[in-house]
């Protein structure tokens, strides 16, 4: 003999009632599909009135979990690629056991890096390559020669004006220096700036001339000209 299956079994209803003042049950607000065992009174569970039937409600789809399952398994494979990425990133770097890191170029071990200081050298163009006489493999040896420009020394220069104090380059205040006014002077010749004995500019000065100074004058104001 089949077994009954659940729609055989059971009905299923939605209760529609509301009370003499017109407020609904709360399984009707609710609109709960509630189950009732065949035989018994086909009647709402909380206002034992009677149901409006419905068709039994679809049993739920299996889609929840297999989305469930396609995110863990992305989650688990954008995990192991970064952890392989890194993996291979951190094989260039060695950590000493002082503490500290040496980085490890991983193409070409075989890779020698020159330094070559340049702060005080100026290469002359002119003088740069010189050819002498070739060797038996036929390649040409070239000679490299430097010119070594003088940097900028301390000094002091004598102005009708005044006297100049700090660093000096071909006889040219040029660097950071002081100017002390002995007499008034224009301190620059296209604007009014008219320094009175006493003054002073300190500042940056370019080939003999103002970059950047202030000029402190002696009733205690100061003005920055450049």
């Amino acid at each position: 003999m089949a077994k009954a299956s659940e729609r055989d079994r059971y009905k299923y209803g939605v209760c529609t009632n509301r009370d003499k003042d017109g407020k609904p049950c709360p399984k009707c607000e609710s609109k709960e599909v509630q189950k009732i065992r065949m035989g018994q009174d086909f009647v709402c569970e909380e206002c034992k009135e009677p149901m409006r039937q419905v068709p039994p409600p679809k049993p739920p789809t299996p889609w929840g979990k297999i989305i469930g399952i396609i995110v863990a398994a992305l989650i688990i494979l954008g995990a192991a690629v970064y952890f392989f990425v890194f993996s291979r990133n951190s094989n260039s770097v060695e950590t000493s056991g002082g503490g500290d890191t040496t980085v490890v170029d991983s193409l070409s071990q075989d890779t020698q890096v020159e330094v070559i200081k340049t702060d005080s050298i100026v290469l002359d163009k002119d003088s740069l390559v010189k050819p002498i006489n070739e060797t038996g493999t036929g390649e040409k040896i070239v000679e490299k020669e430097a010119i070594i420009d003088p940097r900028p020394t301390e000094g002091t220069i004598n102005y009708p004006y005044g006297k100049y104090t700090g660093d000096i380059k071909d006889g040219k205040p040029h660097g950071n220096g002081t100017i002390e006014y002995t007499k008034s002077y224009k301190i620059i010749s296209n604007k009014d700036y008219v320094a009175s004995p006493g003054d002073k500019i300190t500042g940056s000065f370019r080939e003999g001339k103002i970059n950047l100074v202030t000029w402190y004058q002696k009733d205690g104001k100061s003005i920055v000209i450049k």
